[in-house]
């Protein structure tokens, strides 16, 4: 089957769009294995600063071991909720726990990466048709628009005929 420059073109740009989109989906595990590494840190951080208070005998009504504690404790929490889960699962705990501090940290040292495992393909797939999709949006409001404007020509023409 032969095919003409234009359904040519429209089968580059749309596989371009699918690719484009797979590489961007299958980024999601790999940021999230890069913000826990980050959250594990900032954990690991504030847990030693606890340590630090507890050994030089500060108090537990005090404020500032207290906050301590809250934030080693949603610190923790965070990580093992993330890390405990996998594939969509994984992405509802970070959506639910994210710490946008950190998030916005780690967005500014993240490296791309293509992870092979199962849940970076699934992500891949999901990008991969995302992109399709949003090839087919953006071709049928241009194909919309172009006709429109040619109706609308044509009728122009026709009047002043």
């Amino acid at each position: 089957m032969k095919l003409g420059p234009v359904a040519f073109v429209g089968n580059v740009v749309s596989g371009a769009f699918a690719a484009g989109g797979a590489a961007i989906g299958s980024q999601f595990p790999e940021f999230v294995q890069q913000y826990l590494q980050r959250l594990g840190g900032h954990r690991d951080e504030a847990w030693r600063f606890l340590e630090n208070l507890i050994r030089a005998g500060m108090a537990h009504d005090n404020p500032v071991r207290a906050a301590a504690e809250q934030r080693f404790l949603e610190l923790d929490k965070s990580l093992a909720d993330i890390t405990i889960n996998q594939g969509f699962a994984r992405l509802v705990a970070f959506v639910e726990t994210v710490d946008w501090d950190i998030a916005r940290a780690a967005s500014h040292v993240f490296r791309p990466a293509v992870p092979l495992t199962p849940e970076g393909f699934a992500f891949a797939g999901i990008g991969l048709l995302s992109g399709v999709l949003a090839f087919h949006l953006c071709a049928g409001t241009c194909k919309s628009a172009w006709s429109l404007g040619k109706l609308a020509f044509k009728r122009k023409a026709a009047i002043y005929k």
